[in-house]
């Protein structure tokens, strides 16, 4: 009994033993331009990428190197905690890989121990807040990611890119906005606005680059009815149709065979006596002309 006791302690040994040995064999320290690095790698053992993104950057080691290579890599790939030192024993860089690409919190500093900048990952991406120190380690801008929009702050100056378009908005020292301009394609385009410190705001309107004249304002508004005045000065002065045309045409003509109605007023009081003498006239007249007619033959 005593010696399977011993026989399963030493089994166990040689269990952890071999763990260490293998931790050791992923973990890595070496010099590199002028920075002391310590790293670890992929296991072997665990899966690696199928299928590389090209749009990504890949960190790996290889024979006492450690390289960056978009979209691919040729050795092991950098899995785990990452660190750098100065030749002062000063941090350089830390943070952490997972299968070759940058994630979650990564800080960076001066040879005198002050942040340059703090960068957040997400797989090999940058997203959320991105800080960037001056010299002195005080907050000089701030770059907030949302997928394809980004947000910049850098003293009075606020800067919104999405996509192709591009916004630029600058605020006094109180934090009031002086002005608005917008981009699309580095080109202004939009509305441009300039606002004065009685609060008074001027527009101009740009179209790629140039200035979008104003059209001139008409008097009358549009969907307003228009007033009879108008509407009856509008019909005169338009200009018939052919068929109005033709139709006054012949009206007019039709006119001209009537009477018109003062002649048959005069008809009508014309005495009967006029009439009979007219009567009578006509007819001597045609009496005489077949009396000469008879005559003559």
């Amino acid at each position: 009994m005593r010696y399977i006791i011993y026989f399963a302690l030493f089994i166990g040994s040689l269990h952890c033993s071999a763990q260490k040995i293998e931790d050791y064999s992923l973990k890595h320290s070496m010099k590199q331009d002028g920075l002391s690095m310590t790293f670890t790698v992929l296991d072997s053992d665990e899966k690696g990428i199928k299928h590389y993104d090209n749009r990504k950057i890949y960190y790996w080691y290889k024979s006492q190197t450690v390289l960056g290579t978009q979209g691919g890599s040729a050795g092991q790939l950098l899995h785990g905690a990452y660190e750098s030192f100065y030749a002062n024993k000063q941090l350089c860089e830390k943070g952490s890989y997972t299968k070759g690409l940058k994630n979650g919190e990564w800080n960076y500093w001066q040879k005198n121990g002050k942040l340059v900048k703090t960068e957040y990952w997400s797989n090999g991406r940058q997203s959320g807040e991105q800080i960037y120190y001056s010299k002195t380690g005080d907050v000089q801008k701030r770059v907030v990611i949302h997928g394809k929009k980004i947000t910049e702050q850098s003293g009075d100056t606020l800067i919104e890119i999405s996509k192709s378009s591009k916004t630029v908005t600058l605020m006094d020292s109180i934090g009031r906005v002086k002005s608005v301009s917008r981009y699309k394609n580095y080109l202004l385009h939009g509305k441009q606005e300039t606002i004065a410190a009685d609060g008074s705001k001027s527009v101009e309107n740009y179209k790629n680059g140039e200035v979008v004249v104003p059209k001139e304002k008409k008097d009358r508004v549009r969907g307003e009815k228009k007033p009879k005045t108008e509407e009856a000065n509008t019909s005169t002065d338009e200009k018939p149709g052919f068929f109005k045309r033709l139709k006054a045409r012949f009206s007019k003509k039709d006119k001209a065979d009537e009477k018109s109605p003062e002649d048959k007023k005069k008809k009508k009081k014309e005495p009967k006596s006029a009439k009979t003498s007219n009567a009578t006239g006509e007819g001597a007249t045609k009496k005489t002309s077949g009396f000469f007619k008879r005559k003559s033959e």
